[in-house]
Order: structure tokens, then sequence, then C-alpha cells
């Protein structure tokens, strides 16, 4: 309601600058339709009124100057009152936790460039083509019509118009006039009864229909605040219209700043273990684990790239556990249905599972290098773990203040050994499974058992309590098309386009994203809990507690998921096109949710003939919206996107996965067409292939790194090698919201026009689909989860270990501490023989000490038994 009452407060004065009615008359049309409330109900109501018409009469007085333009406009937005499709309208949602009232200044700063944003702005409201006079305020009316609506930031703050104007826009010569109740060009004082008549029935037809046909928006906030814990590293640009001039586009910016970013961490590299494990150290705030050096070793007798960041996803996923009793993980791991179970260097299976298959075949590859523990594992597709923000960051705090280095000597380098069950007077906790979607009661019925979603009020748990997303309000109605918020992408792009990827999957400063990606929506098969326990799984939302395995399918290495040994063509011998087959998942859609779907919404948005269709105002996206103009797209320029989205794009669906109750999907047939299925082999002989989240992650983003084409990512998980990857260097990353696709492609593919022509940059893309697979065929081989896992599974046998907090891999300075005494004090004689005593006091000391430890631990375990 409060976007509805500025933009027809706005469309009252502008009626009234041009036919010079009184406000009155306005405001009084206000009154009768209530759209306006009365005071005391959260709205400036009549006092507002009386501001407005004070306003006004202040302006007749002050008489000044502005600029008005006639301008012919074809309307489109509203046609009938039971039209179903709306174009998406300017107008931004309003967070519920930010309240920044665009000020006086605030306003007239903007005043004479957003002419054209107006028109935008009437334009929700208005189907027929009419001629309207759209004067810019000056600051003391509009300050009075958003503080009557109590919805001043509601205002475009900049003039970034978010849709291509008509065809049949055109702009005549501005006017001056001295003020909107005084024009030398006036007409009468009063227009005609039925001029009159017309337009206060335009104005109240247009109101009622706009305040019963909820309408999807676009908006362009100004840039919301970040909440701590997700900013990102450097403050990222707003997005703006970039201009036409000969300057650096952004992605040549942001690849350069990638290639800066690649060469510095090769620079961290190690390359013996005494300056691996002091980088550990300086990274990790405490020794290495027990094994540290049969971990190097088997690292590089496989030719691994040894970089300390590489492993940072483990340090991210285990950090909170400090927190958690050893005894508490031990039993809760040992007690879950599905494990793998690690006795005596031999890894045993608790499930037939298949996923549980996979990941024993992963372990046992390495199991002569581990040590006792038990693995809980998460065989879904969807994370199940989500434990209150408020939680982790307690477990954080202990984390933080049991880091340290204890002296060598005192250093327990042995792992302890487990029995074939955990303690019995160990408690495992009730997990309090929490049912977030719709499960078939049997596989013999069509009926569904409902339970409570969506999934976003889960997710979000897991945010920052002063997070966006914490503080916005909750969606439950998914029936209409979403609102996209760009300025909730701010924080993580520059000038329009992603230049922090692990904040764009973040979803905690962007609540918008609860209605575009499925998985928020309605998830297929996921049973949440908020009871923080060790569980491992294959994939993982910023705000899930599991701890990441390499994805069953990128281990098993299936041809579905990794195009087999055929990884493409030559580069200069590829299609000059995009490619995306896949099936309609993303969670479980029906016909009231799934414009909210993120595969549906790009299959949708690369149609040309719905993109052209757009463009001509005779279709209305059910489920996307056109591009913004900030990315100052030349096809767009020319009304020509859908024409030039066909020149590329082969994207679409092989099966729409309806549910058992819609075994046709009616409600989705009309919008899309189904194409047969293309391998992943096949799929290589394009250039650029997207990947974009199923019901998790995809399972193809390892074939597509592997393989000649270009891979373009968009996520909202997270896996195991993430810390692995540079962005603009080994991938193309993008918006969830699909926003700078066209961006990216105008960039990459270039365009050529009747007036415009647009170099593209096909050596860019060469570059970094070939940098991207060399350096996959480095750090993603088979080899590296091997040694990912080796890494993880010693550092979380260690977390298990009562003593852990004294555990670790010590060598290097034991030997640096004997190399130390020996300088001191010279080669020493042992006592009754001829030999040389290579060690120095303190260290015969520490290594006596360290044996008497371990004959007491012995003896104790001896009499236990």
């Amino acid at each position: 309601m409060r976007s509805e009452c500025t933009g027809l407060a706005l469309l009252g004065l502008h009626l009234t600058t041009y036919f010079k009615f009184e406000l009155e008359d306005i405001l009084d049309t206000l009154d009768m339709l209530e759209i306006l409330p009365p005071t005391g109900t959260g709205h400036a109501g009549h006092a507002g009124h009386a501001r407005l018409r004070e306003a006004w009469a202040n302006q007749g007085r002050a008489g000044e100057p502005r600029v008005a333009e006639l301008q012919t406009c074809r309307l489109a937005d509203l046609q009938c009152p039971n039209r179903n499709h709306h174009q998406p309208s300017l107008l931004p949602q309003r967070s519920s936790h930010l309240q920044s009232p665009i000020t006086t200044t605030h306003f007239e700063q903007h005043s004479h460039n957003d002419t054209v944003t107006t028109t935008n702005l009437l334009s929700t409201y208005y189907q027929p083509t009419i001629t309207v006079l759209l004067p810019i305020l000056p600051a003391s009316v509009a300050a009075a019509v958003t503080s009557a609506c109590s919805c001043s930031s509601y205002l475009p703050p900049s003039p970034l118009h978010l849709h291509p104007r008509p065809p049949r826009l055109r702009l005549s010569t501005p006017m001056k006039i001295n003020s909107p109740v005084s024009m030398a060009f006036a007409p009468p004082r009063r227009s005609s009864g039925w001029a009159r008549i017309l337009l206060m029935s335009i104005l109240i037809v247009c109101a009622l229909f706009y305040m019963r046909n909820p309408h999807p928006t676009l908006s362009m906030n100004e840039p919301m605040d970040a909440t701590p814990g997700h900013l990102p590293g450097t403050p990222a640009d707003s997005a703006k219209p970039q201009k036409p001039a000969a300057e650096a586009h952004p992605i040549d910016t942001l690849i350069k700043a990638a290639d800066k970013v690649y060469e510095d961490l090769l620079k961290k590299e190690s390359h013996d273990i005494k300056s691996a494990a002091a980088d550990y150290r300086k990274r990790r705030g405490r020794h290495p684990p027990p094994g540290f050096d049969l971990w190097y070793k088997f690292a590089t007798e496989h030719g691994a790239v040894m970089v300390e960041d590489f492993f940072d996803q483990i340090y991210h996923d285990l950090a909170p556990f400090w927190g958690l009793p050893p005894s508490t993980m031990r039993k809760e791991a040992w007690d879950y249905e599905m494990t793998i179970n690690i006795r005596n260097h031999t890894a045993v299976a608790g499930s037939d599972w298949f996923w549980t298959r996979i990941w024993q075949n992963l372990t046992q590859t390495i199991e002569h290098l581990l040590p006792d523990m038990d693995l809980a594992l998460n065989a879904m597709d969807e994370p199940r773990i989500v434990a209150p923000w408020e939680e982790i960051s307690k477990l954080m705090e202990i984390e933080q203040q049991t880091r340290s280095m204890p002296p060598p000597a005192e250093v327990v380098t042995e792992f302890s050994s487990l029995s074939a069950k955990p303690e019995p007077e160990v408690k495992v906790r009730d997990k309090n499974w929490e049912n977030t979607r719709r499960s078939w009661c049997t596989r013999n019925t069509n009926r569904f058992t409902d339970f409570s979603g969506p999934f976003w009020k889960v997710a979000s748990r897991g945010c920052h309590p002063e997070s966006l997303a914490r503080t916005t309000e909750d969606m439950t109605d998914f029936s209409h098309t979403a609102q996209i918020s760009l300025a909730n992408t701010v924080p993580h792009t520059y000038k329009g386009y992603v230049s922090n990827f692990t904040l764009s999957s973040d979803f905690c400063h962007q609540p918008d994203l609860q209605a575009l990606h499925g998985m928020m929506i309605n998830p297929l098969s996921v049973s949440s809990t908020k009871t923080f326990f060790p569980m491992f799984g294959g994939s993982k939302l910023p705000t899930n507690n599991e701890i990441l395995l390499p994805a069953p399918m990128y281990w098993n290495g299936e041809e579905r998921f990794s195009g087999g040994d055929d990884h493409g063509l030559p580069w200069l011998e590829k299609q000059n096109k995009v490619i995306w087959r896949g099936v309609a998942t993303g969670g479980r859609h029906n016909e009231l949710n799934w414009k909210g779907f993120q595969r549906h919404r790009f299959v949708a948005m690369t149609n040309a003939t719905q993109v052209s269709g757009a463009e001509a105002w005779t279709l209305h996206p059910d489920n996307w919206a056109l591009p913004t103009t900030n990315f100052n797209l030349a096809a767009q320029q020319e009304n020509r996107l859908g024409e030039w989205t066909s020149e590329w794009a082969d994207t679409g669906f092989m099966d729409l996965m309806c549910p058992p109750e819609e075994a046709s999907c009616e409600y989705m047939k009309h919008h899309f067409k189904m194409l047969p299925g293309m391998k992943m082999a096949e799929q290589f002989g394009r250039k650029y292939v997207p990947d974009i989240d199923g019901n998790s992650f995809s399972g193809r983003y390892r074939g597509f790194l592997l393989s000649t084409s270009l891979p373009i990512k968009a996520t909202i998980f997270r896996e195991w090698h993430d810390s692995r990857l540079v962005p603009w260097k080994h991938f193309v990353p993008m918006d969830n919201r699909f926003m700078d696709f066209w961006g990216i492609m105008e960039y990459f593919l270039g365009y050529e026009g009747e007036n415009i022509k647009i170099e593209g940059h096909d050596e860019q893309a060469q570059k970094i689909a070939e940098e991207g697979q060399s350096w996959a065929n480095k750090v993603l081989r088979r080899e590296d989860m091997q040694i990912y896992v080796l890494r993880l599974l010693l550092e979380y046998a260690r977390l298990c270990d009562d003593r852990r907090e004294k555990m670790g891999w010590v060598e290097d300075l034991l030997e640096k501490w004997g190399e130390e005494d020996m300088n001191e004090s010279g080669p020493r004689q042992s006592a009754g023989s001829g030999t040389t005593n290579t060690l120095g006091p303190r260290l015969a000391a520490a290594a006596a000490a360290e044996k008497i430890k371990v004959a007491c631990v012995h003896g104790w375990r001896t009499a236990q038994k």
C-alpha cells in the first residue's frame, strides 16, 4: 500500500500541473478511495493531506523554476482486471530494518536527473496511451508527498530506469514553467467537464486495479548496509550506469584483479615440510595435527600444489567443534544411521546407500594413514544442520580461547584408539528433526503430507541477528513474480558484476533470494535440525554446519556429470553459443511457487521469443525481468535484445519434473518447450556452459572446469574446492538473479547492430577457459580429493580426542630445538660408549619426559582394562 500511495500522490501532482486542477480534487479522491488512511493506522492520513496542500501553496509562492517534459507514453503495465501477467515495475521495496528516509537535500541532488525514472514510475499505473506532463518536483513538494505517505525511501534515489522505453515512447522539447499553478502556456483554469471526468475516472480505475493486483517489482533502492559477519573484504562500488566512453569495462578490471589474486596465491606455495608446517602455524594458530608428516609425504608423492590457503574450507567447517566436547562428538557420530567407521586402518560402511558406498571407496584409498574415527554422513542432496548464529558464535569464542601452540615437549603426537562402541555413559542429544517439505506418504499414493515451510526461515537462523535475512519479513506467498532487488547485490558486485563470489552465495544480506531460489521456497527432501553435531556432506548453504567432503559424483566420475574422457573441441573450433540442458529441479514446484525457481527463471529469460515479446510490450514475463539499463546493453538500446539472444542462446528443459498429482504440469506447460537431451561431451562443442543450482549444487561444475568450455557459475552452495578457484581467472561468476548474464555475454561475444558495434572479448573467454581447465587438472584431480580428505580426517580425529588441545605434529620444532642445543653445547659422548650423542640436554630431557608420560598412560589404560 505504501508504494501505491507514493505513485498515486505523484500522479495526482502531475495531472494537477497539466490541467491546473486544484490539489483538493486529487486529495478528495484519495480520501474517498481511502488510499491514504486516517492518522493512527501507521500512515500520515489526513494530516498528510494537509501537508500536501500547504506545500502546494508554498510552492506557488516560491516560484521556483522547473523543467517539465511533454511525453507520449505507451504505458503497458495494466490492461484489465483479469490479466494474469505483469511487467516488473520500478517501485523498490523497503526493508524493515533499514529506515533511511530521503532528505530534502538528497531529493534535490537527484531531482534534475530523474525524469525518465519518474516516467517509468507512472508507467506502472496507466495502460492507455496518454500525454502527461512530467515536472520535476521541487524538494518542498516531494518532501510533503513522501511525508504524507510515510514512505520516503520508496522514491528512486538514482536515475536508473529499469526497463527500456517502449518503441513508441518519445520525448518532446522541454518547456519551462514558473510554477505548477501559473503557466504561460496553460489551458483555461478548468478543463472541460468531459476531460475532468475522463481523467479522474482513469485515476480511480487504475488505483483500484493496482490495489487488487500485487505487482512484481524490480528494486534499485539505495545500497543497504551489510551486517556484521557478512562484509566483503574491500568496499564494493554501487551499480552505476556504464558510460559509453572508451573507459575500461568492469569485467576487464575484474579479470586484472583476479590475475593478481592468483599470482599472490602461487607465491605462498611451500616446497618442503618445514615451510608447510610454518605456514600452517601462521594461518591456523595451532600445531599441525599428528600425522602431518605422513600427509605431506602423500601429497608430494601425488604431485599436489602445496598452498595452505587451499584448505581453508576445512577450518571453516571444523572451527566451531572446538567448543563441543570430544565425547559428545564421538558418541553422536557413531550413533547416526549412515556412517563410515574406521578401526585399525579399515573403513567400513554402516549403510548400503550408494553415496555412502562411494565415500567409503574414497576413504579406503587412504585408510592406511587414518586413525580410528566415526563419520556421520548426509546422504541427501540438501544440507541438514542449521544451528542458530548465536550458538555458533559462542562455540567460536571457545575456539579462539583454546587456540594455542604448546611447547614441543608437551605435545601429544599420537591418536587414541577407539573401542567398537563409544562410552555408554555419554548421552545422545535429541535432534528434533524439522521436516520442511512435502513428502509422499507412500509410494502407492499421490497424497502429500504437509509440513512447515518454506526453508528460508530455517536457513536464515544461521545469519547474524541484525542481518537483512533475519530482520526482513519472511515471504509465504510465491504465486506472483518475485521482487528482484539489485540493492542487495551491492556488497558483492563491482559495477553490476560479481566481485566477491563467496559473498554472492551468502544470502544473509540478500533477503530477496528467499523468493528466487527453489531451495528457499520448497526443498525436495530436507529434514533439518538445530542440534550442532558432526556430519559430513557434499555441499551446504553458507549457514549450514556440515563438514564438506568432495561430492560423490566428483569422486565416482560418472559420465553424465563429467562428460567422460571427452573434454571438448579446441576453443576456436567450438560454436560461439551458450548451451544449457537440464531438468526442472530446484525443489518441489507447484502452480503457486514455480515462478521463484532458479532454473525456470534462467531458461525463461534466455528464451529469445519471450525476450522479444517483453521488449515489444506484447508479453509480460512471469518469472524474470528485462536487464536493467545500468548494464548499457547495445542490443537493448536498439530494441533487439531478443533477436540478439536468439543468435547465441540454446537453453531448455528435458523434463519438467512434475509432481505426482500434476503429471503434466499444466501450469508450466505453455511456458516451456521440452528439448531433447544432450550429453555433456556434446555440450562441450559450445563455448559457454552456465552452471545453475538444482536441488542443491548441480554436480556438473567439476566436469565444466575440466572441459575446454567456459563455465559461468551462479550458486548459493559451498563445496570443498571453493578455496582453490579464483573467479574471473578460472571461471566466470554470475549473480543468482542472473541480471548480469546479458552483460557478461555482450562482453565476450560483442554486438553488431544497425547503429552500434561492440567488440567482443573472445580471447579473454578463451584465456579463462583454458587456464581454468589447466588449473583444474592440477588441483581438482582425484588425487587432490584424497589429499584434501586425508588432511580433513586427521584434523577431525584430533577434535574427537580428549587430549586435542595438546595434540600436534612438532618434529620440525624438535629438530630445530636439537640443532640449537647442539650449537650451544657441542656434541656429547654417550655414557658407557664411544658413540656421539646428537641430542642436546634440553631435547634429551624432553624426550625422557615424553617416554615417562607414554609409560604412565599405557599403565593407566592397562589398569582400566
